[in-house]
């Protein structure tokens, strides 16, 4: 059986300290003993995978025109000079990437 219980969520008087505490316990056959749904598994490994398929696909397809340094602000997060950056603001502002946006830059990190 797996019991969970919270300790001392209200203190009994003001000199008593707050604790916020789970106190699970459950024995290790009890662990052992849950069965697992394979096929629940199995939906949410493919519900992953197609999630990352989607992120990876956006990030090809974005990586084909835009530099990978580029913020969403146009600001370079790149922590090396580039001649695309344009200072515009304080030493701790970003710069302002002026990159072209149509160059393919994933040639700069396949091997």
């Amino acid at each position: 059986m797996l019991v969970i219980r919270r300790a001392n969520a209200i203190p009994a008087s003001p000199d008593e300290p707050c604790v916020h505490a789970l106190t699970i316990t459950a024995s290790y056959s009890e662990m052992m003993d849950r069965k697992i749904d394979v096929e629940r598994y199995r939906r949410s490994m493919a519900r992953l995978e197609a999630i990352f398929r989607s992120i990876n696909d956006t990030a090809n397809e974005v990586s084909t025109w835009r530099c990978p340094y580029a913020d969403a602000n146009d600001r370079c997060t790149a922590n090396f000079g580039c001649r695309n950056q344009r200072r515009t603001g304080g030493p701790q502002e970003l710069p302002l990437c002026t990159g072209a946006t149509d160059l393919d830059y994933r040639s700069a990190w396949q091997v």
